[in-house]
C-alpha cells in the first residue's frame, strides 16, 4: 500500500526505483488528490494538486487517483490521464470545473486509462473537446461520467476519439451540450457505447466518420437514450455513420436505443426538427435492431449510400416527418442485401411548417435504388384515424421481396410503386 510518506517522496522526485518495482508486484493502489493539496472549494485552482497525483500514479503504475466528494467542485485546467491510471470520484460524482480558455481540457492517452464517477463542466472555456482520447490509445473507458457543456459556446465535441484507437468504452455516462456529444473520426476497432444519455447536443449526439485512410469497425451502440437537440445546430442528426465507399464501417450494431426528435419538420422556420434519427451510410455487416425512433423531422431509420449486408429488425418508428424506415435513397449509387424484418412503422409522414416531403415518401417503409432487399413481417399503417401515413410501403427503382407484411390503415395505398 502506498503511504502518505512514500507519496511525498515520490512526488518530490526522490528515489522511486524501489517503490515502482514493489508496486509492480502489488495489487492496484489507491491515492487521493487530497494527499497532494487539493482544496475542492470551487474557487482555488487545484490543477497542480491533480497533476502531482497523476504523475505519482504514472510512476507507480496500476494506480487509482481518488477525487473526494466536494459540494463546490475542483477548479482545474488541462489534465492528462496517463496509461494505467484511473481517475475516479464516488457515487456523488464530484465535479471538475474547467478553468482557462483551452481547446482541449482532459486528455486520456495510452492504454488502460479509466475516467469514472465524475462530473465534468466545461463552463464555456473549452472550444474543441471536453475529453480527448488520444490517437492510438487502447483500452480506454469512461464510466458513470457526466459531461456538461450548456450555453452558447459549446465545444466541438464532449468526447472526441482519435484515429487508430482500440477497445474504447463509454458506459453509463450523461452528455449534455456540445456541438457533438461523442465523435470518432478515422480508423478504430472495438468501440462500445452503452447505457448513455445524450441531451442538449446541436449537430450530432453520436457520430462515427470514416476517412480515406481508415474507418471504424466492430462498433456497438446499445441501450442509449438520445433526447432532442438544442437550438443552433445545422446537421441535427442524433446517430450518424458516414464514410467512403473504399473504407466502409464494418461490423456495426445499433441496438435497443431510444431516439426522439422534437416532433417538428426539419425545415421548420421557428423550431427546426432533426434530420434522420438513425442514419447509416457506407456500412457493411450491420444490425439495426430493437430501437425506438420517434418524432424526427425526416426519416426514422435510414440505411443508404452504399450500405450492404445488414438487418433492420424489430424497430419501432413512429410519427416521423418522412418515412419510418428508408432503405436506399435517390442519391445512393447502390444498397445491397438488406433484410427488413418485423418492424413496427406507424403514423409517419407527419406534416409541419416548412414541410417539403413528397407524398410518396410519407410511408412506413421506402425502398429506393436498392437490390437484394427483403421486407418480411413488418406492420405498417396508421394506429388511429387522423394520423398521416399515406402508404404502407413505397418502392422506387427497386424490386424487394415482400413477405407476410401487415399493411393496414394507410390513407392512399398499402403499396405504392
Amino acid at each position: 500500500m502506498l503511504t502518505r510518506r512514500s507519496l511525498l517522496v515520490l512526488s518530490t522526485g526522490g528515489v522511486v526505483t524501489a517503490l515502482v518495482g514493489a508496486c509492480a508486484q502489488q495489487p492496484r493502489q489507491t491515492i487521493s488528490v487530497a494527499d497532494f493539496g487539493s482544496r475542492g472549494d470551487g474557487v482555488h485552482d487545484d490543477t497542480d494538486a491533480f497533476r502531482r497525483a497523476l504523475d505519482a500514479a504514472r510512476l507507480a503504475g496500476n494506480t487509482t487517483v481518488r477525487v473526494p466528494a466536494s459540494p463546490a467542485g475542483y477548479v482545474v485546467r488541462h489534465l492528462t490521464i496517463p496509461s494505467g491510471v484511473t481517475l475516479a470520484g464516488d457515487r456523488s460524482r464530484p465535479a471538475l470545473l474547467a478553468s482557462g480558455q483551452t481547446p482541449l481540457w482532459i486528455a486520456l492517452s495510452g492504454s488502460g486509462v479509466v475516467l469514472s464517477d465524475l462530473t465534468l463542466r466545461t463552463r464555456g472555456v473549452v472550444s474543441a473537446a471536453g475529453v480527448r482520447i488520444g490517437q492510438g490509445s487502447d483500452g480506454v473507458s469512461l464510466r458513470n461520467v457526466s459531461l456538461e457543456a450548456p450555453g452558447d459556446r459549446p465545444p466541438l465535441a464532449l468526447v472526441d476519439v482519435g484515429g487508430s484507437t482500440r477497445n474504447v468504452t463509454l458506459d453509463g455516462c450523461t452528455l449534455v451540450g456540445g456541438s457533438n456529444g461523442f465523435r470518432l473520426i478515422g480508423a478504430a476497432d472495438g468501440i462500445t457505447l452503452t447505457a448513455n444519455h445524450f441531451a442538449g447536443w446541436r449537430d450530432r449526439a453520436i457520430w462515427f466518420a470514416g476517412t480515406h485512410d481508415g474507418a471504424p469497425r466492430s462498433v456497438r451502440v446499445d441501450n442509449n437514450t438520445v433526447r432532442p437537440h438544442a437550438p443552433g445546430g445545422r446537421v441535427r442528426q442524433p446517430i450518424q455513420f458516414t464514410g467512403f465507399d473504399s473504407r466502409p464501417t464494418v461490423d456495426v450494431a445499433v441496438t435497443n436505443n431510444r431516439v426522439t426528435g422534437p416532433g417538428t419538420d426539419y425545415l421548420d422556420p421557428l423550431r427546426p426538427g432533426s434530420a434522420d434519427l438513425i442514419s447509416l451510410h457506407h456500412c457493411s455487416d450491420f444490425r439495426v435492431t430493437g430501437n425506438l425512433a420517434q418524432g424526427g423531422g425526416e426519416v426514422g431509420i435510414t440505411v443508404a449510400q452504399q450500405c450492404s449486408d445488414g438487418v433492420i429488425e424489430d424497430n419501432t418508428c413512429v410519427s416521423n416527418g418522412s418515412c419510418g424506415i428508408a432503405v436506399g435513397s435517390a442519391t445512393s449509387r447502390w444498397v445491397r442485401n438488406v433484410q427488413v424484418l418485423d418492424n413496427r412503422v406507424v403514423g409517419n409522414g407527419v406534416r409541419g411548417r416548412g414541410d417539403r416531403t413528397p407524398d410518396w415518401a410519407r410511408a412506413g417503409i421506402v425502398v429506393e435504388k436498392a437490390t437484394g432487399v427483403t421486407l418480411s413481417g413488418n406492420r405498417s399503417g396508421n394506429p388511429a384515424t387522423g394520423t398521416p401515413q399515406l402508404y404502407g410501403i413505397t418502392i422506387r427503382d427497386a424490386d424487394p421481396r415482400l413477405e407476410r407484411n401487415v399493411l393496414t390503415g394507410n390513407l392512399l395505398a398499402e403499396v405504392q410503386r
